[in-house]
């Protein structure tokens, strides 16, 4: 340990004496760590913290599956089959839960607040194995009617300061009095229903009756039950549903799969990437500094020699190279983990909410123990190999070493370090390419509506506030009419939802005459929305409030499923729901919109009168003849005015909207760049720093060759080929090393193929103008070098 010791201080000194090298080595250990910190600290919560539920192996989802043309699509389950489901004797315990949240006004606490509530089965907590924070949790004999309500840890600590008098208290729910019994972890939430409360779902277990589809479905394995087992039976039980139920089961089939795979699903593959990109950095920052240091060793092999003569063992030589290695590693591991915190708390800012990293945060341990690793790993990575190189030579052997040229092993060294530098740089800069050129592509689509001075906020008005459709239709159009006479305002309306930004719910209709069923995003308006979005009208007329008979619009690409004839859609009759339903007549054609992600929307819209009575409005939206004249004060005046009891929530954007809907995108995209480019820059750094050892190592050669008449281009091409041919084959193998890899990335692009060969030409004549800058300054002082002084060199 003492030997050690003093090998770590005279490693220090070294530094101290070659500060610039000494810092560049530094800042390319910590930008490698730091990077590869960062980026573990994002994806630890969603892919490798463990859930805070016990033995969370058994914990499956349960959905419908439906077998397409394009794959299979998973469903919500209905009240029916989950209770079908329950007789499932490969499951030790079943709930079920609301996938759709409801808002309500919170009243008795000064103005009205909107609060988001969830609805699950009392069974889902104990399933889960939480535990109250306060108070109990839902039991089953709430189920039977009671007016009780659980709130989540994270509202309890926002909005009512953590106070344990809420226990016991009654808040309003819409003017519905619900008692608080307790307060359920945050957690809870985790791949359910995420919401400030949550309600008792009601299901009539006596009742197998399909039709509405809603539900979301947790379930604990039994011990010893696989899952294939359980996929078994629950193919089984549908199967005699479908017997039973054909109209509604006939194509339906279950499936169970496990609870952070479906949870974790749509973000693994860009969490992956972003770790597999960040590796390479750190790789490139390893291979980077292991050439340098082996170069440096080389040119110590004099000294080396010195020692190993004087009585110094193998060992105290390798021991040496590592604990300077080490050394270097362990002071860009701490400058390094400074880095990773300040890219974390950017990335908390910029990262698009990944499900559940808010409620499972990274903690500090995590960081620095990450940090640890991969110093004392990239440290013992750089010094292995010089530790090996000094520890298997013997003394004479090192006498021999030539001095004035370079050996074929530092020439197939550094070969080597060029080519696998240039190659991942290559890789990561195709990556960063073809995901920014699909970024592109997405924000180049037109949305089919106008985003711009549209201001979006929520707005419940409780079932049975109004006696009929009618009155509610009345105070819309007022409440319409008093946000338009406002200064600045163009145009209001009400809507279910708007695009962009709703949660996942389909309605299907059936052509009159078939039972065909197609699906499509329904959405409720008043008819100023068609003003607000400024939507384009493709045939026939808008809808209003006042039709004589049941009527809707669809979009263009509604009619075409529907009416694969061909034949106009105006006038045509859908049955609304199920061929058994009543009929609505089309009088409309709409072009269509972007719903539900701007890449993946299928266009299928319909478009009915908030008159009708489906789908109540929840959404007020206001377009403002410019983003100057938004006033969110005056609107919730207005509300407030008109009802005291509702609360106008959550103002925003549509435009916002619209670019949350590329959030994941960009944040790929961004932290690809980064990485790209910081491997552009690594690389650029290595290429100078070797060619200048290079240079600086061979100044006699190059002088005794001036010397002999040998012109500056000779002298030039003699340097340039091995870095040019090194340059070449690690461009060659990183393109095709991109094209192998580009699986990894096929999710996250639109509109281009991951063999895209203008992405490639680029990617490889980037890499050719970063080389030659950064070997520009060595050669031009190669090829300036006074041969008389260079003679005179030891």
């Amino acid at each position: 340990m003492a030997g050690m010791i003093r090998d770590a201080v005279v490693a220090a000194r070294r530094m101290w004496t070659s500060p610039v090298v000494s810092l560049a080595a530094v800042l390319t250990f910590a930008l490698g760590i730091g990077a590869n910190v960062a980026i573990f600290s994002v994806a630890w919560p969603v892919l490798f913290a463990p859930l805070p539920f016990p033995d969370e192996a058994r914990l499956t989802l349960v959905t419908l599956t439906v077998e397409r043309d394009d794959g299979t699509v998973r469903n919500p389950v209905s009240a029916g089959d989950y209770v079908d489901m329950l007789g499932a004797q490969s499951f030790g315990s079943m709930a079920a839960f609301n996938r759709h949240t409801r808002q309500f006004n919170l009243t008795g606490f000064g103005e009205a607040e909107q609060i988001t509530v969830g609805y699950v089965t009392p069974e889902l907590f104990p399933l889960l194995g939480a535990k109250p924070i306060l108070g109990r949790l839902l039991q089953p004999s709430d189920a039977d009617g009671g007016n009780v309500t659980v709130l989540n840890a994270k509202a309890w600590r926002s909005r009512f300061g953590a106070d344990p008098g809420v226990l016991g208290r009654t808040f309003r729910f819409d003017g519905r009095p619900f008692e608080v019994v307790g307060v359920a972890p945050a957690t809870v939430g985790l791949g359910t229903v995420d919401a400030d409360a949550w309600l008792p779902q009601i299901i009539d277990r006596g009742n197998r009756s399909r039709g509405s589809y809603f539900l979301g479905i947790v379930a604990r394995l039994r011990p010893g039950v696989s899952l294939e087992e359980a996929n078994a039976e629950l193919a089984a039980i549908m199967a005699r549903a479908a017997l039973e139920f054909p109209d509604f089961n006939r194509t339906v089939s279950a499936r169970a799969e496990p609870f952070r795979d479906r949870v974790s699903g749509p973000v693994r593959p860009s969490l992956v990437l972003l770790l597999l990109s960040a590796s390479m950095v750190l790789l490139i920052s390893t291979i980077n500094l292991t050439g340098l240091q082996r170069a440096r060793d080389l040119g110590r092999s004099r000294e080396m020699s010195v020692r190993r003569a004087l009585g110094a063992s193998r060992w105290h030589l390798a021991r040496q190279a590592l604990v300077e290695a080490l050394t270097l590693s362990l002071v860009g591991g701490v400058l390094g983990a400074g880095i990773a915190f300040l890219i974390v708390s950017t990335l908390v800012v910029v990262a698009p909410a990944f499900g559940w990293q808010q409620q499972l945060p990274t903690s500090r341990l995590v960081v620095v123990v990450s940090t640890a690793v991969l110093t004392v790993v990239s440290g013992l990575a750089v010094g292995l190999w010089p530790a090996w190189q000094a520890s298997r030579k013997a003394p004479a052997e090192m006498w021999q070493g030539r001095t004035m040229t370079t050996g074929r092993a530092q020439v197939r060294l550094r070969a080597g370090v060029v080519a696998t530098q240039v190659a991942l740089t290559a890789i990561l800069l195709v990556a960063a390419l073809l995901v920014a050129a699909s970024q592109r592509n997405v924000l180049s689509l037109d949305p089919g509506f106008d985003p711009t001075a549209v201001r979006v906020a929520n707005l419940n008005v409780p079932a049975g506030r109004f006696e009929s459709v009618r009155e509610l239709t009345r105070f819309f159009d007022t409440l319409t009419s008093r946000l338009e006479a406002l200064p600045g305002v163009a145009g209001a309306c009400v809507a279910n939802d708007v695009p962009l930004d709703r949660e996942p719910g389909w309605m299907t209709y059936v052509p009159e005459g078939t039972e065909r069923r197609v699906s499509a995003w329904p959405n409720t308006i008043t008819p100023r929305c068609k003003d607000v979005l400024r939507l384009t009208l493709r045939s026939g007329q808008w809808v209003t409030n006042s039709e004589i008979v049941p009527s809707i619009m669809v979009s263009a690409s509604m009619a075409r499923e529907l009416f694969p004839d061909g034949r106009d859609a105006i006038g045509q009759r859908v049955h609304f729901g199920l061929p058994t339903q009543y009929l609505l007549t089309i009088i409309g054609v709409v072009e269509d919109i972007r719903d539900g992600s701007l890449e993946a929307s299928h266009g299928r819209q319909v478009w009915m009168p908030q008159s009708l009575g489906h789908f109540p409005p929840s959404r007020v939206l206001v377009r403002y003849t410019s983003d100057a004249a938004v006033d969110d004060g005056a609107l919730r005046a207005v509300v407030h005015d008109l009802a005291p009891d509702l609360a106008l929530a959550r103002p925003r954007s549509l435009e916002g909207i619209v670019v949350r809907a590329t959030a994941t995108r960009r944040f790929v995209l961004l932290l690809l760049s980064g990485f790209a480019g910081l491997a552009i820059l690594l690389s650029a750094v290595g290429l100078y720093g070797l060619l200048a050892h290079t240079v600086g190592q061979r100044t006699q050669e190059i002088g005794i060759r001036l010397a002999l008449g040998a012109q500056p281009g000779q002298v030039l091409r003699l340097l340039l080929s091995q870095v040019a041919f090194a340059v070449g084959i690690g461009i060659a193998a990183g393109l095709w090393g991109a094209r192998a890899l580009s699986g990894a990335i096929t999710t996250l692009l639109y509109g281009i193929t991951p063999t895209e060969s203008t992405v490639y030409v680029t990617a490889a004549v980037t890499v050719m103008v970063i080389t030659a800058v950064a070997v520009w300054s060595p050669s031009r002082r190669a090829i300036h070098i006074d041969p008389s002084a260079a003679m005179r060199t030891d």
